[in-house]
């Protein structure tokens, strides 16, 4: 239920002046190259050094090297040079790779590019000890919590065994490898005293592996079974005792005795229960029975509830309890199981196959939850009463489905008892570990306590921590749980800060990891990427008196490549405006890895919706056009690596799922990427994939002309009526992707007679549908319906469509009908712009950057610029106020406990390429780049200079307004670049004078 780790070395004796080639000595150059790739992760060390991590994501049967410059890392006078490579086995899938055989794969080159060293059967492998492995999931989108012994004694190596097969040979990494910068946390926030939670009276569960009809899959079918025990209240206490559970994970009921124990407290993820029994053997039991098994994990601990008076003590600052353990209330047996109630029939998350039809073995759960859920609970009344094990025969529940331990239910039972905020104890670095203040200092943890550090940004990268620990002191714990947000509140009343410990819907993430320490001075480097601000570390002594040193904490920031040669700039008279281009790029460029990700914290996962942005803004922002081609790619193959008939919502990755406007924003964004970088071997290699989920998707244009399928038809968080098979926006957006797809087919053409049936076909099927999508139009109101109500619980067409007409409206149908051009009537493009502009009451508008870039690309479109530039200040200026330096996935209305979702999110970044667009009026006329034009205006703004990548090379402009009102303009452009400069087009609003010759450079051309 954990990372399989496994280390493989090979030490290699090179000098200078030695022969090259595959002999044990050999000449050591300053570019000598590794290629290297592993099945699921490798880190690379040389010599002690860290030196990189991968590789690149691919598909099981499609893997990657990653082309790592080693001659740094070296030793070039001679002697012995050590290559290690730390190698992880997932076992499982995730929201980045795809279940395959484990393995390594390397080879050393020199400078003249002959191979020197090979992955084979002269290295040796031995098992990384250290690393635990049952162990909790963080997530299905990610691996496992990180559980690592520093005691642990390695085992003896072995030989290498098995080769990588010639068939799975991996191809060359095709986007650039990435940075690796240091930062360092240098600010305290707070210490805590804490309460643990009683030794021995806290489980997590792997239900997923236990109770899903397919292990290792993420795929989601649901989850059903029950889980029971017991626990003995002495007779000593006759007048019982109160029993406090808490819950993390999906649980229907929790029962005692037979009976239901309501909810108590919810704090985000963790749920109380609190009963009250007398002596005796009692009986409880854990029923699970939901179809969203995206929650791997059920963890559960029960204690006998604190007496107020203790706690009351303790807050006042009295010395904590170690834990509140009763010698009168003791668990009595070992878990028992019903095992799975329920098994899914196909290990598939898709109904649709590539001909429509639709595969009834799939998402099978819904069909028979109401008989499930029954018998659920009859058993579970039944296995919560006492002695239901030995009378009913039940088996215990294996040790391999429960955790040896969990860093983050340990972290979210702890109790604050005494907060300290900025006195911290510290001890000068050299020096052994007292209470002392200084600067420069390090910091003194006792058991029992725990530092939070800030970074003051959020990162993505790697943490790293320095530490010293008594040698008396080994077996110290250190848990470190990592996250984006907190909010100091009254920290008056010992609770401490208010944590943000869920993404979504009360989801839990296990961003942590638990560190068991030895004796001495020691540096443990994490190998889970994560995103994070804050950095909360628990000490968990062996002795009231152990205490850890922390010399420093950091992490090696690992993204994209950002070429400050390349990076676009945006400087203006407006400070605000600067400062969400600031925030806006920094979001992005935190999402960038190997691929767009849609946050670095929760998923790192590559969504192709959030892609479809996230190649806009990287392309004029970073120039990453290799990063856009590559997610692009990436996407294409899902249909032939994972079987999809439409391209996937998110790749590669074992959650074989199609998201309907995801998949057609894919074909969108295809465009778009070409247009940029006017690549048309680009356009060709997307092209099979293009027809194929094009062609599919007419195949399913069947209830009135509409698409529909029973599939996840969502397109932003808003409460769109996005429940149903037959979603307009879908529609709209499929109109969107076949006009794409016959303008790619015309473009191809050109070159080829072997597209133009495409082009036709895709050019009359989107007439049609822009046909049936004007049927959902309700013209007395001047709206479009959200959806057509399913008729008959699947594909029926029974009812007529009046009577299916969803009562809900949205600005969505209306701003991407404008933007795609798929109102069937002139008449309509006022109303829909007056949705855009001042929505009727109870029309559900945008509720996320993400939608809110398709609309304010209608508004720019539509001239109204000043509505652009005040939406910009607005939306993202909030966010901004609130002293947040990264995009929200979300901004949630006043009132909410946390402002957001993720704190950083790449679909939120529109203000790096909406801003000098809006401004300069920037049209990309030839794909490439190699014509464009420039409408400059002012927008109020007196002075702007800004910078935008093309693929020829930076593009630089520039204006001011003079002491007459005028607009004085210029730019300098690449070689390659054709500018021509217009008049702004007039907006809705008003006419700026534009004088595009006024003290131009030489360079400036008309």
């Amino acid at each position: 239920m954990g990372n399989d780790e496994c280390r493989m070395e090979n030490n290699r004796s090179m000098e200078r002046g030695a022969p090259s080639g595959r002999d044990a000595r050999a000449t050591v150059g300053p570019r000598w190259v590794i290629e290297i790739s592993a099945d699921s992760r490798y880190r690379l060390w040389i010599n002690g050094r860290r030196v990189a991590d991968g590789p690149a994501r691919g598909y099981p049967n499609a893997p990657f090297f990653d082309r790592v410059e080693v001659g740094a890392f070296l030793r070039d006078e001679g002697g012995e040079n050590v290559l290690a490579v730390e190698v992880t086995h997932f076992g499982v899938d995730t929201f980045q790779y795809m279940r395959g055989a484990p393995g390594l794969w390397l080879r050393l080159r020199d400078e003249r590019g002959e191979v020197v060293l090979v992955s084979d059967g002269s290295w040796s492998v031995r098992r990384v000890a250290g690393h635990r492995v049952n162990v909790p999931r963080i997530s299905p989108q990610l691996g496992f919590e990180e559980h690592f012994d520093a005691s642990a004694v390695e085992a003896p190596a072995r030989p290498a065994s098995r080769q990588w097969r010639r068939d799975e040979l991996p191809q060359a990494r095709d986007v650039a490898e990435p940075g690796n910068v240091r930062k360092e946390l240098e600010r305290t926030v707070l210490m805590d005293r804490i309460r643990e939670w009683p030794s021995g009276q806290a489980w997590t569960f792997h239900v997923r592996e236990h109770l899903g009809s397919f292990p290792g899959s993420i795929n989601m079918h649901g989850l059903a079974g029950v889980l029971a025990s017991e626990f003995h209240v002495a007779d000593i206490k006759e007048a019982g005792c109160e029993i406090e559970f808490c819950v993390i994970g999906l649980v229907r009921e929790l029962r005692v005795d037979g009976r239901v124990v309501p909810v108590a407290e919810v704090d985000q993820d963790l749920r109380r229960h609190v009963v009250k029994v007398g002596p005796g053997v009692h009986g409880a039991s854990i029923s699970i029975c939901d179809r969203y098994d995206h929650v791997p994990e059920l963890s559960v601990a029960w204690r006998v509830a604190p007496d107020p008076e203790v706690r009351s003590r303790e807050v006042r600052g009295q010395r904590p309890e170690s834990g509140v353990q009763s010698p009168e209330v003791h668990w009595r047996s070992p878990w028992v199981s019903s095992g799975a109630l329920w098994r899914g029939a196909r290990d598939s998350h898709c109904p649709v196959r590539a001909d429509g039809s639709l595969d009834a073995q799939v998402d099978t759960f819904e069909r028979t939850r109401a008989e499930v859920a029954a018998r659920v609970d009859a058993l579970a009344r039944q296995m919560s009463k006492a002695e239901y094990g030995r009378e009913k025969g039940a088996h215990a529940l294996e040790r391999i489905f429960i955790a040896e331990a969990d860093a983050y239910l340990a972290v979210r039972l702890d109790e604050v008892v005494a907060t300290d905020a900025g006195r911290m104890p510290t001890v000068p670095a050299g020096e052994t570990p007292a209470p002392h203040h200084g600067p420069n200092a390090c910091v003194a943890l006792p058991a029992g306590s725990r530092l939070l550090l800030d970074l003051e940004n959020l990162t993505n990268g790697f943490f790293e921590m320095d530490i010293e620990v008594g040698e008396n002191d080994t077996g110290t714990v250190i848990d470190a749980y990592f996250f984006e947000n907190y909010q100091s509140g009254d920290l008056a009343d010992g609770q401490g800060p208010a944590i943000q410990f869920m993404q979504n819907d009360g989801n839990p993430y296990r961003t942590s990891f638990r560190y068991v320490a030895r004796a001495g001075r020691q540096v443990f480097l994490s190998l889970q990427r994560r995103g994070f601000r804050y950095v909360l570390l628990t000490v968990r002594g062996k002795t009231p008196d152990a205490v850890v040193t922390l010399h420093s904490a950091s992490v090696i920031e690992s993204l994209y490549p950002a070429d400050p040669a390349r990076k676009a700039e945006f400087h203006s008279s407006d400070p605000r405006l600067d400062a969400i281009f600031k925030m806006s790029q920094h979001t992005l460029h935190l999402c960038m890895e190997d691929t767009f990700t849609d946050c670095p914290s929760y998923e790192q996962t590559l969504w192709v919706g959030d892609a479809r942005h996230e190649a806009l803004f990287a392309a004029v922002t970073f120039g990453a056009y290799d990063l856009a081609e590559r997610c692009a790619r990436l996407v294409a193959d899902s249909h032939r690596h994972m079987n999809m008939p439409m391209a996937a919502c998110q790749c590669p990755s074992g959650w074989d799922a199609v998201l309907p406007s995801f998949s057609f924003l894919w074909v969108i964004s295809v465009s778009e990427i070409h247009l940029h970088t006017g690549s048309d071997s680009f356009l060709s290699e997307m092209f099979p994939a293009i027809r194929r989920t094009l062609d599919t998707a007419i195949l399913l244009c069947t209830d009135h002309g509409l698409f529909s399928a029973p599939m996840w038809n969502f397109f932003e968080w808003a409460p769109i009526d996005q429940g149903h098979n037959t979603v307009l926006h879908n529609s709209i957006l499929l109109a969107g992707a076949l006009d794409a797809g016959a303008r790619m087919a015309e473009r191809l053409g050109t070159k080829s007679d072997d597209f133009s049936g495409d082009a036709r076909c895709f050019s009359e099927a989107r007439e049609k549908l822009v046909s049936a999508i004007g049927r959902l139009w309700r013209p007395d109101e001047g709206v479009f319906s959200d959806a057509l109500v399913n008729a008959d619980g699947g594909h029926g067409r029974n009812a007529g469509i009046a009577s299916r007409l969803s009562p809900k409206t949205s600005q969505h149908t209306s701003f991407l009908a404008l933007l795609f051009d798929a109102l069937p009537f002139p008449a309509a493009r006022e109303a829909a712009l007056r949705n855009c502009l001042a929505p009727p009451k109870g029309m559900t508008t945008v509720g996320s950057p993400f939608a809110m870039f398709f609309l304010l690309e209608v508004l720019l479109c539509e001239h109204f610029p000043e509505r652009v530039l005040e939406e910009i200040r607005a939306f993202w200026g909030r966010i901004l106020d609130a002293g947040s330096k990264t995009c929200w996935e979300m901004v949630f209305p006043d009132g909410a406990r946390f402002p957001t979702r993720s704190h950083c999110h790449g679909w939120s970044a529109g203000p790096v390429y909406l801003l000098p667009f809006l401004f300069f009026g920037i049209e990309i006329l030839e794909p490439g780049w190699r014509r464009i034009r420039l409408s400059p205006r002012a927008l109020g703004v007196t002075r702007i200079d800004a910078t935008v990548n093309t693929p020829h090379g930076l593009l630089r402009l520039h204006q001011h307004t003079d002491s007459g009102g005028k607009l004085v303009f210029s730019y300098q452009a690449p070689p390659d670049v054709s500018v021509k400069v217009t008049p702004v087009p007039l907006s809705r609003s008003q006419e700026e004078p534009v004088d595009a010759g006024s003290e131009r450079p030489r360079f400036f051309t008309v």
